[in-house]
């Protein structure tokens, strides 16, 4: 989509950002709209602060985010996300990028859930279990991934 098609759709952006170069960008609270500079095409989305509170809550006269399963000051398992997935019948595959990151949950849509190992917040030390951090949107990546899981029918 064109970014003034978004913005005509959505409302004014809170902040608008050119990051000096190929791409420019603006945010609906913690929404992040990625497009190119000279085009304005909208090439990516992302929600990267899902555990800094209520980060993921948006709303303005024209729109309102549904938050579906998030809750402010709750942290979601890799393991629970996949378990409510299964349990709403929602298809998904789990997935890692080019083989050696981390897993991320894809849906058809080519959304991705993302996940970041929980660290002690006293110690700094790594639990080994990863938490929900980020909703992400990014075509341009889709064919870097390499399947790990497919629930159900995809």
């Amino acid at each position: 989509m064109h970014r003034d098609a978004a913005v005509a759709l959505l409302g004014k952006p809170g902040d608008e950002t050119d990051f000096g170069g190929a791409s420019s960008g603006f945010l609906y609270g913690w929404y992040e709209f990625f497009y190119e500079t000279d085009t304005k095409e909208i090439e990516a989305i992302q929600n990267d602060h899902l555990l800094d509170g209520d980060l993921f809550d948006y709303q303005n006269e024209h729109f309102q985010v549904d938050p579906w399963f998030l809750k402010a000051g709750k942290e979601f398992t890799f393991p629970e996300v996949v378990d409510l997935l299964q349990e709403e019948q929602i298809p998904f595959r789990v997935v890692r990028r080019h083989g050696t990151g981390p897993e991320e949950i894809e849906f058809k849509s080519g959304v991705h859930f993302d996940f970041i190992e929980q660290c002690d917040a006293q110690t700094g030390k790594e639990s080994g279990e990863k938490v929900l951090l980020a909703i992400r949107y990014f075509p341009l990546y889709s064919d870097s991934y390499e399947l790990v899981y497919q629930s159900g029918v995809y």
